[in-house]
């Protein structure tokens, strides 16, 4: 408790001190959750920005100069994992920026990345240079359509050289038309490629949103005798009725050795009809040959596995399916809840969980 109050302090200290000169905004979330295993008692959490059954609250800033030449974006956490007393505070990001050469360059450091490299079907977003632990970041706006990205990202604190990643990122946007991003990641012991569209032509006839990413990851086979190849592929049209629809489909296969010998295949949409007001939608999925995580309430992350969230748990032959009915209510003023429901279920080993949850956020 004593550690917020000081980060507290030295953000409200922060505020005052540069109040004339910077523009602040960001939002608060937090919320909670009640889950109904199959077996076992009840688990009520209180939750923030993530949709894991883990004691969370969360706080987002954002800070830029008056020229918006320089700038601090950063989100401090407060966890309670063990459901015990007491919340412990986690900056989980705090990136400072600056702008040099009349804004044709960007330079950013801290916990997190300066954004703007993501590809279109955002299979992985911690493969774009917006994110991670520790890292050292400039970006170049060489045009107004071509903007090259550079990171230095150490893996742990005290990591020796060869464990330190280098990214590199290129984004072409042709206005109205489309959007091309191309990634490069080394670390001496592999290197992962990606690459992503996302196409606006036909936004016209309401899709928003056509976007395709491809990702090749430790294509050396330095780590093992395999490779792993990535494919992502989002959809959202908008009706004019102003219903909302989203897909996307996702990918994971291997070569090598060592590879699988099946592939993993995620499905995940939402069906939405925003009214001002209130915002009634459906979120579903469906995975094929992986183990499901049963500690999440929206289906997309339901569906991701029970270790690492990223697919890498599989299991042969088994499929996962959860829905969730859910409604977004507008409070005005900035603040807005979502209240829903999850039902996720292993139709393998038939294990099935049962969530009712309420989020809140305020925005400032």
């Amino acid at each position: 408790m004593k550690k917020a109050l000081i980060i507290l302090l030295v953000l409200a200290v922060a505020g005052g001190a540069f109040g004339q000169t910077f523009n602040w905004s960001g939002n608060f979330q937090s919320g909670f959750g009640i889950q109904i295993p199959d077996e076992g008692d009840a688990l009520i959490r209180m939750q923030g920005n993530t949709y894991d059954f883990i004691n969370r609250l969360d706080l987002n800033l954002n800070a830029a100069n008056a020229d918006n030449a320089a700038g601090f974006d950063g989100v401090l956490r407060w966890n309670n994992i063990t459901g015990g007393e007491g919340f412990t505070p986690v900056v989980e990001r705090a990136n400072l920026w600056m702008d040099v050469s009349d804004g044709m360059i960007r330079l950013s450091a801290g916990r997190g990345g300066p954004g703007g490299f993501g590809a279109g079907g955002s299979m992985n977003p911690s493969f774009d240079l917006a994110a991670g632990d520790r890292n050292v970041s400039a970006t170049v706006f060489a045009t107004d359509e071509l903007r090259l990205g550079f990171t230095i990202r150490p893996r742990a604190t005290a990591s020796p050289l060869d464990e330190i990643q280098y990214i590199f990122g290129a984004r072409y946007d042709i206005t109205g038309t489309a959007r091309i991003v191309g990634l490069f990641q080394y670390n001496n012991k592999a290197i992962n490629l990606a690459a992503g569209v996302d196409i606006f032509a036909l936004a016209d006839m309401g899709l928003t949103k056509l976007g395709l990413d491809v990702q090749f990851l430790d294509a050396t086979q330095e780590n093992a005798d395999m490779s792993e190849i990535r494919l992502s592929q989002a959809i959202t049209y908008t009706a004019p009725t102003s219903l909302q629809i989203g897909l996307t489909l996702r990918e994971i296969l291997q070569i090598g050795d060592a590879a699988r010998e099946f592939p993993l295949m995620r499905f995940t949409g939402w069906v939405q009809y925003p009214t001002g007001i209130f915002t009634p939608r459906l979120d579903f999925g469906v995975s094929i040959n992986t183990d499901p995580n049963l500690n999440y309430r929206k289906p997309g992350d339901f569906l991701r596995d029970n270790q690492h969230g990223d697919d890498n748990v599989t299991a042969e032959d088994t499929m996962a399916i959860a829905f969730s009915p859910n409604l977004g209510i507008n409070l005005g003023g900035g603040a807005s809840l979502e209240i829903g429901y999850t039902f996720g279920m292993n139709l393998e080993t038939e294990v099935m969980c049962n969530s009712i949850y309420l989020n809140m956020r305020v925005n400032f």
